[in-house]
């Protein structure tokens, strides 16, 4: 990876300015939610700190979010949605407030529906400052769909869950791009609709679910009784994948917790294994995000292999995921080297390719070519992928 820094007592983990005010946010609602009994007070007290310190607008600069954006409707003249958020003059987001005590619900949403077939704004937010749910037209351009694409509520948002975090976090001024708004809700809204039929299956397999696991491996014909009798089996065995999944992410944490523990008892925040490198007598370093990193392509893996049949080989240059402990069965590569910008190198064939990422969980984006390369690996070897 790189020579070893000199320890620093003084040294800290790069903060994350997002988390730390949406933490802040969320406890100023958890705290006075229910004193706030109208619109404006919700805005005031919940949804500009939102909008000014999450999501980074400004909200002291009329060409940064504009309150009362005209937005008339054919004839009917005088209507103005709550916030516009603008980019370049035009607006991107429209933001319709209500009362905290409100629930929200489709009756809410029907101005904020008028609005946006009449603007360009690709995302529609409905919030009373505790609940917030976000629009787009995943099913009709240029008309808002009627289910929320990500919705969440602040006071039991789960501020450990990245998934969420990323979501929410890819709507603020540093990560929104106008131009690719329409894919991220059609990303979200479907990604969601799958958990919820995955939780279902969970739950009570159907008979379509367990005829298609079935057939993976069971030799027998899927007959209506033959998936009657396998049900049982089916969702013991999903709930044991599940369950197996949750505990390698834990261990995970438990030992990147540990690491980064020990390296900061020792002044090197970031250090979780040191050893020389023959060649050139430098040291290499392995650090707690390259084994965060290296743990979530492992548990992306485990969908088509064993666990144990993955590890990593750190260099100076990168730290590989590689199959069977063996450098010509390379999965991706990890360039966390540079500390302002992080890389991947995920394979097509026998040529590398770089992707910048934002966070660690931008891996998961890059699932398809990790599987596909060690589902080509389980067959054969390829010895230009070698470390």
């Amino acid at each position: 990876m790189t020579t070893a820094p000199a320890p620093s007592a003084n040294s800290e983990p790069k903060r994350d300015v997002f988390k730390e005010q949406l933490a802040q946010i969320q406890k100023h609602v958890q705290a006075f939610h229910a004193d706030i009994l109208t619109e404006e007070g919700a805005k005031t007290a919940f949804i500009l700190p939102f909008i000014n310190f999450v999501l980074g607008y400004d909200i002291f600069n009329p060409l940064s979010v504009m309150p009362e954006y005209n937005a008339d409707v054919g004839m009917k003249k005088g209507e103005k949605v709550d916030y516009a958020i603008l980019m370049n003059g035009t607006p991107v987001i429209l933001i319709e407030c209500k009362q905290a005590s409100d629930t929200l619900s489709v009756d809410n949403a029907a101005q904020l529906y008028r609005y946006f077939s009449v603007t360009p704004a690709k995302i529609a937010i409905l919030t009373n400052g505790v609940q917030y749910k976000f629009f787009s037209d995943t099913e009709e351009i240029n008309k808002m769909d009627l289910k929320p694409f990500l919705e969440f509520d602040m006071r039991t948002l789960d501020m450990t869950n990245a998934a969420i975090l990323d979501q929410i976090r890819s709507f603020s001024r540093e990560h929104f791009k106008i131009d690719e708004a329409g894919r991220m809700a059609i990303e979200m809204k479907y990604a969601e609709g799958i958990k919820q039929f995955l939780f279902k299956q969970v739950q009570e397999p159907s008979d379509d679910f367990a005829a298609t696991l079935l057939g993976a491996v069971y030799p027998g014909r899927r007959t209506a009784k033959a998936i009657e009798q396998f049900r049982p089996v089916v969702q013991k065995a999903f709930l044991g994948f599940l369950e197996e999944r949750v505990a390698q992410v834990v261990r995970a944490m438990n030992i990147a917790a540990h690491n980064s523990q020990y390296a900061k008892e020792n002044g090197m925040d970031t250090v979780v294994n040191v050893v020389g490198d023959a060649a050139t007598g430098k040291e290499i370093i392995t650090t707690v995000e390259e084994l965060e990193g290296f743990y979530l392509v492992k548990s992306l893996l485990t969908a088509i292999v064993l666990p144990e049949r993955v590890s990593y080989k750190d260099t100076l240059s990168y730290c590989a995921v590689i199959l069977d402990n063996n450098v010509r069965k390379t999965i991706c590569r990890l360039y966390f080297n540079n500390t302002e910008k992080k890389q991947i190198g995920v394979f097509e064939a026998n040529t590398e390719k770089k992707y910048d990422i934002q966070t660690l969980s931008d891996v998961y984006k890059f699932a398809e070519p990790i599987l596909t390369m060690a589902r080509y690996h389980d067959q054969k070897t390829m010895p230009s992928a070698a470390v």
